[in-house]
């Protein structure tokens, strides 16, 4: 056989590359596409010609010089990954992607190469069975409820007096009722996530007091397995804005795994603090998960080839639930695991300030209130202890300060579609689809029942309360300028 030379190598990656399925194009750290093959000109209704003399925010809408060096800080430091994009079309059709990008570097220049496929299609399939899914789970939850409480009715004695035999027939039946009670849950979770209309309930909260609940739950199941539950917290407090319950679901999900999967030995949870977010742990010293099952173990429905230690069977659901509830967090999570020697999940929280969650909150809610003449008001109420003489007293007045104020925010005007954000020392409400004059008598509300608990609290001359109220588009004309009135230009790193 003759050996192909360097140049007809060459042409034929040239020719694999030109007619592969998947689209491609190479472009450079500028974002000016150099290279694109047939299948990108197909998908986006350009000629290569074209697309040769375009950068890519021209054909992706998003895709904002922030995110451009963003990603390429990315890529310097991963061999490659994959994410979502909005493209745009020669004829202004917007639609999502799923992308993989690759850094070449060249002698005198550094060079992107990805590979794209349009999954417009896929993700309309994909939004018909979560409805289904979301639909039939629901029409589920009302029968077996009421099946559970006619069960729990028999049991109890409420109908008449119940033989062992049939006692213990009715527990089973109980259990099996509360176990597709959990499916049915997490399906919901799944398909909410899924179809994007998750939310989080954004709260200041301690990690290290989090887990150490965690560890009270679980300690009486340890025991009972014989296994050792411990932890490795840093000795002071570690303050995270998270979803509180969507916290624990995720650390439910992966210690009641790690129970499941552990003979012997011992489960760790462990937090340690980043440079730009909190790394947590969760780490067994149980059977492990073989190498091929490892990039698996998010799938939907996935079961495993090691059974559990226990023989409980789960939905295959949970890691699934887990992987999604920290993306929601903009967080990552993964695993890490040798087969016989344990495993460890892990995962990352970003940290983030009330002011940034707070921005990120807002915009959002402007881009869609603003080409629809809506309105948003935001209020934001800062404590000030007036006494500064004993700093311990100051902080612990302040952290009760602001507990209250949030209670009174929440029962004298913030509705459940509002925004609320706290931080040490201040509340941020969002007050969405109301004008300034409905945002200002609630802020008066909120004002004169606050100082109402002061007052019965003897504190009126220890805590004074600043509110700052803007409202879009009646005080201002333009989106930058509301940020900039109630946030500020600047962020300071108040945690």
């Amino acid at each position: 056989m003759t050996p192909l030379s360097a140049q007809d190598t060459l042409q034929l990656a040239q020719f694999a590359l030109d007619h592969a399925d998947d689209a491609s194009f190479w472009a450079d750290t500028d974002g000016h596409l150099l290279y694109v093959n047939e299948a990108a000109c197909r998908t986006l209704g350009h000629s290569s010609q074209d697309l040769r003399g375009m950068s890519l925010p021209e054909v992706s809408p998003e895709l904002t010089p922030e995110l451009w060096s963003q990603l390429w800080k990315e890529i310097r430091t991963r061999p490659h990954f994959a994410f979502e994009l909005m493209l745009r079309a020669k004829d202004n059709r917007v639609f999502p992607v799923e992308m993989t990008v690759h850094r070449m570097p060249l002698p005198n220049q550094e060079v992107l190469c990805a590979f794209f496929r349009d999954v417009h299609e896929k993700k309309r399939l994909q939004q018909l069975k979560n409805e289904f899914v979301s639909t039939v789970s629901h029409e589920l939850r009302t029968p077996m409820t009421i099946i559970r409480e006619s069960v729990s009715q028999v049991l109890d004695g409420l109908l008449g007096e119940v033989p062992a035999p049939q006692k213990e027939a009715l527990y089973i039946t109980l259990s099996g009722i509360d176990r597709l009670a959990r499916i049915i849950n997490n399906l919901l979770d799944v398909s909410k996530m899924e179809a994007g209309k998750a939310s989080l309930r954004w709260e200041r909260l301690n990690l290290v007091e989090l887990i150490r609940e965690i560890i009270e739950t679980f300690a009486p199941r340890a025991k009972e397995r014989g296994l050792e539950l411990a932890s490795a917290l840093p000795s002071g407090d570690m303050i995270v804005y998270a979803d509180y319950d969507r916290l624990v679901q995720v650390f439910t999900n992966l210690v009641g795994n790690a129970l499941k999967f552990s003979e012997k030995g011992k489960i760790e949870i462990s937090v340690r603090e980043r440079d730009t977010d909190v790394e947590c742990a969760v780490s067994d010293t149980g059977l492990g998960i073989a190498r091929e099952d490892l990039e698996r173990v998010f799938n939907k429905f996935e079961q495993l080839s090691q059974p559990a230690v226990t023989g409980e069977k789960g939905s295959g659901l949970g890691l699934s639930i887990c992987k999604g509830i920290i993306e929601m967090h903009q967080g990552r999570i993964w695993v890490e695991s040798e087969l016989g020697k344990g495993t460890s999940f892990l995962f990352t929280l970003p940290k983030r300030t009330a002011r940034q969650i707070f921005r990120q909150k807002l915009t959002e809610e402007l881009a869609q209130a603003a080409p629809m003449g809506g309105n948003v008001s935001a209020v934001v109420f800062e404590i000030k202890p007036l006494n500064k003489s004993n700093p311990r007293i100051e902080d612990h007045l302040r952290g009760w300060a602001v507990r209250e104020l949030v209670e009174t925010t929440r029962t004298q005007g913030a509705r459940k579609t509002d925004i609320l954000i706290t931080d040490s020392s201040a509340v941020w409400l969002g007050l969405i689809n109301m004008t300034k004059k409905e945002a200002a008598r609630i802020m008066e509300r909120i004002l004169t029942a606050y100082r109402s608990v002061l007052g019965k609290n003897d504190l009126k001359g220890s805590v004074d309360i600043i509110a700052t109220l803007c409202s879009y588009p009646e005080d201002v004309k333009t989106e930058k300028e509301f940020l900039r009135r109630i946030i500020g230009d600047e962020d300071p790193h108040v945690r």
